[in-house]
């Protein structure tokens, strides 16, 4: 039960640095043969846990559920293991295909450096986060416990992030994220080789949950569609996914969704800052029009202070009345920028590589639809033997992911 502890145990918090003997890596300022290492240290499990339990924050539901859960299976989770890790930067591109620098860390179970095998490469898209200093390289996050049950993990800042901290993450546009991640995967591999340690490259995993699910599906996408990466997934898991923005909007206008206010406005506000020819008066009504670019775009403010400036106010207190309707000019635009960013459309799942996709039927996040419309288009598209679908009622998008993290934990080896 090992697998199943590490991960539960990571939902429930939801260094010291001594490098090992090792090659001559590439270190300093410039990326060169693909990446560069600028910061390098090692910690155990004990103090990751420490030190996200210091930056997450838990509702009271999930320490109740995740308790249970535990109580059941029993703990596992070796807090003394020790793990190294490394933040390196790459070159990748930006949203208009220009040469733009990003950064991701590696972890490597320290025993790994010893000759003991690994089970393989996991690449994580990091959950939904808007401060910078909340991205992977910035601090430890939960996905990065995965190295307890023998596995390399490479999770990505992404655009807007870590290095690239001077743009705004593009949320609506996952396959765009999905080739910048990618990028960082060829370039962690490339570090792995220099540092000579021994793993599957035919065991790739990769993983994600909420907007790391669909970054994990654009993952997906972008390499089937560009087979010249010579990357395969053995398998992924994407979870509680927005894989189809414009269908989202429609019920997010429609329909009563107050658990998914910041996330809607966080969208909306990210469509703006990389469509300068909306103006945001269109959009957006006082007081968040004067002071959303301090309240999201700065990127300075955790989640939760943006869910209590927004606790006061509905959807359509926030939106004018055109963005509310569907019908008028603003919204057609975006949804025309919307379009062409469904994860559906234009791809197949590669032979060989299997997909678990989840959603919470009752998710007060994302809705159910999502899930609905990707399964009916990859069992058109794909070898539905490869294909994994999993659904249920549990109870929010949140406590989902414990669901989802179990599922992961049963189906990956």
């Amino acid at each position: 039960m090992k697998k199943i502890s590490f991960i539960l145990l990571s939902l429930f918090i939801l260094g010291s640095c001594t490098k090992p003997d090792e090659p001559d890596i590439n270190t300093g300022d410039d990326v060169v043969d693909g990446y560069v290492v600028y910061n390098s240290g090692e910690a155990t499990i004990n103090q990751m846990i420490q030190e996200i339990k210091n930056v997450e924050n838990q509702s009271d539901l999930l320490v109740k559920v995740i308790s249970d859960i535990l109580v059941n299976y029993g703990s596992s989770l070796d807090f003394s293991q020790r793990n190294n890790y490394y933040d390196y930067q790459y070159a990748s591109h930006g949203p208009n295909g220009e040469p733009m620098n990003y950064s991701a860390r590696l972890y490597i179970p320290s025993s790994a450096f010893e000759g003991k095998p690994v089970k393989g490469v996991m690449l994580i898209s990091h959950h939904f986060v808007i401060n910078n200093n909340l991205s992977p390289t910035s601090s430890h996050t939960f996905e990065a416990l995965a190295t307890n049950f023998g596995y390399i993990v490479i999770l990505p800042d992404g655009y807007g992030f870590g290095k690239n901290n001077g743009n705004f993450p593009i949320i609506y546009d996952a396959v765009f994220n999905g080739s910048v991640y990618t990028d960082g995967l060829i370039a962690g591999m490339q570090l792995l080789d220099k540092l000579e340690i021994s793993y599957s490259k035919n065991g790739i995993i990769n993983w994600g949950y909420s907007l790391g699910g669909v970054d994990a599906l654009g993952v997906l996408k972008y390499t089937a569609q560009h087979p010249e990466t010579n990357i395969k997934f053995s398998k992924t898991f994407a979870g509680g996914a927005l894989t189809d923005v414009p269908l989202s909007l429609q019920k997010y206008l429609t329909e009563d969704w107050p658990s998914a206010k910041s996330y809607i406005i966080i969208t909306i506000a990210s469509i703006l800052e990389h469509n300068p020819e909306i103006d945001p008066k269109d959009v957006f009504k006082e007081p968040l029009l004067s002071t959303y670019k301090d309240l999201i775009s700065s990127k300075g403010h955790r989640i939760d202070y943006i869910k209590n400036y927004m606790s006061d106010m509905t959807l359509d207190s926030m939106l004018t009345d055109e963005m509310m309707n569907l019908s008028s000019s603003i919204n057609k635009q975006i949804q025309s920028i919307l379009k062409n960013k469904k994860i559906a459309g234009g791809w197949s799942l590669p032979s060989g590589s299997k997909l678990f996709l989840f959603h919470c039927i009752d998710d007060d996040k994302i809705p159910y639809e999502n899930f609905l419309a990707l399964k009916d288009y990859l069992e058109l598209k794909s070898n539905t033997e490869d294909l994994s679908f999993y659904s249920g009622y549990f109870l929010s998008h949140l406590i989902g992911m414990a669901a989802f993290i179990t599922y992961t934990a049963q189906n990956i080896d």
